[in-house]
């Protein structure tokens, strides 16, 4: 079984454009993050981002470091791989 797990760097309408994306993607969740903001995006050492999954609430994580991050979204892919 494969977990489908795509990327949304957004910088406006964050959980419109990633829940658009998860639809078109036909993925099992998406990680969004606002790139607009200085504690998140490709130049900061912190992230913070919103897990999106098909027919569940969007599970918006705090401030963190990118380790921390990266630990997070295999967490949940893990979750996803074992519910099924």
């Amino acid at each position: 079984t494969t977990v489908v797990v795509g990327f949304s760097a957004e910088t406006q309408s964050l959980i419109k454009n990633s829940r658009e994306k998860l639809r078109k993607k036909n993925a099992d969740m998406i990680v969004a993050n606002d790139v607009s903001s200085e504690e998140a995006g490709f130049g900061a050492d912190t992230n913070r981002a919103v897990l999106l999954r098909p027919g569940a609430e969007p599970e918006a994580l705090p401030v963190m470091t990118k380790d921390a991050l990266g630990h997070k979204i295999l967490d949940a892919a893990l979750r996803i791989y074992t519910d099924r």
